[in-house]
């Protein structure tokens, strides 16, 4: 393949939660959602994307997303990076998604004793 020289990257988040059968955007939680299959995967289409130019918008959006997720629910963070080349450069075609699950465990169940033996 051919090298290209890139110099910036836009960096875009967007958060979703699954609880049961429902998916929500926690962005815009009012947002109609719909998983569609594509040719690499699956997308969620009308997940709000947000481009973050600095870490502290980042760390604000996790904090305000996290406070909307409901108890119990897959909270999933996506990350993408598309690169935009130099001036002059070719233009980039692939970008990096870092994908973060934070999976919903099941509540704590009651510890069991032993039977008593006589």
């Amino acid at each position: 393949g051919q090298l290209v020289m890139v110099t910036r990257a836009v960096a875009t988040i967007s958060f979703c939660e699954l609880h049961g059968e429902r998916l929500r955007d926690l962005l815009a939680p009012d947002a109609q959602l719909a998983v569609i299959e594509v040719a690499d995967g699956i997308r969620v289409e009308g997940l709000t994307r947000l481009a973050c130019r600095e870490a502290a918008l980042v760390r604000k959006l996790v904090l305000a997303a996290q406070a909307r997720r409901q108890l119990g629910s897959h909270f999933i963070v996506t990350i993408q990076l598309e690169p935009r080349p130099a001036a002059g450069g070719a233009a980039a075609s692939r970008a990096a998604r870092l994908l973060l699950m934070d999976l919903a465990s099941s509540p704590p169940s009651r510890p069991t004793r032993p039977a008593a033996t006589t």
